[in-house]
């Protein structure tokens, strides 16, 4: 028996807009819920996970974000997702 990782998929991002250390919420599935394995990117900007759970991460927008191109990492499967948010 083998068993594959599932992949991360972001549905949404709420607020639709953030600012600088603000913290929105992107909600989907695949996550995991070990926040020290996930990391979150604002394009090559590192955001600060508050709470992760398999369906949402609660991260704190950095200073310099753009908010395009949010991707999830978890670390542990290596599997990745990008946001749709342009």
């Amino acid at each position: 028996l083998q068993v594959h990782a599932q992949a991360p998929v972001i549905s949404n991002i709420e607020p639709v807009e953030g600012y600088p250390n603000t913290r929105v919420v992107i909600t989907g599935t695949g996550f995991g819920s070990n926040a020290s394995a996930l990391r979150v990117w604002f394009d090559h900007v590192q955001g600060t996970i508050v709470e992760a759970s398999d369906l949402a991460i609660e991260v704190t927008v950095p200073v310099q974000a753009r908010y395009q191109n949010v991707e999830v990492i978890n670390l542990t499967s290596r599997l990745s997702a990008k946001s749709r948010v342009k």
